[in-house]
């Protein structure tokens, strides 16, 4: 019968799509289509592939990479809601990415350490993931900073060295006063993260040269302060061991002077000031003043006062 034909035909062409569209699955479950597969990816790992592309990056104007930062952080913090270790979504992103062993190693520990300023900072509030998530500057929420907003800075200056002005490694959140507080210095910690951009075949040798030749005192785009004037600057107080502790100096005494001697904990280039719980607290630091620890490359704490 013609009835019977077409059920036939339809039964075919029934089985056809299903082995067009679906995979075989263990049996008792329920089949995927093909197409869920493909798309099974994360939308946070998606978006973090495309974010940290070094070839997209490498097609960036000046700054370029700075609203790529922020969305970076709001993805990282998507995945870590969704139960997600950002450690291991970075890894796999990175490598997904073609980016070398070590040059991975560098952009993971800075943006986890992006991760951990706004967490500090408050950026995770609904309306700063929005922010955020649009590559827009997020509000500061906590801490002394309270009421500013979140900038990028290149922790070594983009006006001497523009080759990793949009290398994730080099890219920190900051409250916008500190930013501009610590202006284009070269200190130690820029120079030791130019050591490890070199190792790690980022910057090459005329590169790494161009960076350490810059004194500790000079800000980039500026002339040199004459040899009398640095001879004669104050040298940083001598790191203490915890055999050789003494009190830290008074907030009194600091205030008297016109100075304020703050505690820099030296892995994490993070100075703390008087009357903070970690002034003098840390394991491995030293006192010296302010003015020279900003010149020579650390920061304030976000939580100090």
């Amino acid at each position: 019968m013609p009835s019977r034909s077409i059920r036939l035909l339809l039964i075919v062409l029934v089985g056809l799509l299903c082995s067009t569209y679906f995979l075989p699955l263990a049996s008792g479950q329920q089949p995927v289509p093909v197409i869920n597969q493909l798309e099974s990816s994360p939308a946070y790992k998606s978006a973090l592939l495309s974010l940290s592309d070094p070839s997209k990056l490498a097609t960036l104007g000046e700054r370029g990479a700075n609203p790529r930062l922020k969305k970076i952080v709001y993805w990282l913090y998507e995945a870590r809601t969704a139960g997600q270790d950002p450690s291991q979504v970075i890894d796999e992103v990175l490598q997904a990415n073609g980016y070398t062993p070590a040059h991975a190693a560098l952009v993971k520990t800075n943006l986890l350490r992006n991760m951990k300023i706004g967490d500090e900072l408050g950026f995770f509030t609904p309306e700063n993931l929005e922010r955020l998530r649009r590559g827009n500057a997020p509000i500061v929420k906590n801490g002394p900073y309270a009421g500013d907003e979140g900038e990028v800075d290149h922790v070594i200056p983009v006006s001497l060295v523009p080759e990793i002005g949009n290398d994730l490694s080099n890219l920190e959140l900051l409250p916008g006063i500190l930013n501009r507080k610590k202006s284009a210095k070269v200190g130690q910690r820029q120079k030791a993260l130019a050591r490890d951009l070199h190792a790690a075949g980022v910057i090459d040798e005329a590169v790494l040269q161009r960076i350490l030749n810059v004194k500790t005192s000079d800000i980039v785009g500026e002339a040199a302060a004459p040899a009398e004037a640095q001879t004669t600057s104050p040298a940083p107080t001598p790191a203490l061991s915890a055999t050789s502790y003494a009190p830290p100096p008074s907030p009194a005494a600091a205030t008297a002077a016109k100075e304020v001697v703050v505690w820099v904990n030296i892995p994490s280039h993070i100075y703390h000031l008087p009357g903070s719980h970690w002034y003098g607290n840390t394991m491995h630091g030293k006192y010296m003043k302010e003015e020279d620890a900003i010149r020579e490359g650390d920061r304030a704490s976000l939580n100090s006062r």
